[in-house]
């Protein structure tokens, strides 16, 4: 089983939105944290074959655009954990 998402930050303008467009995009469960500890959990539970492709950096204000510099690094590390989870940024 192999999985393609997309998260797309373009148009996103408040920090709930952020977590929303990742909880959407990645198909994670209601349960979801809207946090980045829940974003560890939630990556950490993939089991299959996964690429996630990054969109919209650009667009994001300041302060987001920290919030996806963590997002960004936290899938860095479930990189180098998971084998079978890869991600791009396509900006």
């Amino acid at each position: 089983m192999k999985n393609n998402y997309t998260l797309d930050f373009t148009g996103v303008k408040h920090y709930l939105e952020f977590h929303r467009e990742i909880q959407k995009s990645l198909e994670f469960p209601d349960y979801y944290g809207m946090n980045y500890d829940a974003l560890w959990d939630c990556l950490t539970d993939i089991c299959y074959e996964t690429h996630v492709a990054v969109k919209g950096v650009h667009t994001l204000s300041k302060d987001l655009s920290e919030a996806a510099k963590i997002v960004i690094g936290i899938f860095q590390e479930a990189s180098e954990k998971k084998s079978y989870f890869h991600y791009t940024v396509e900006d």
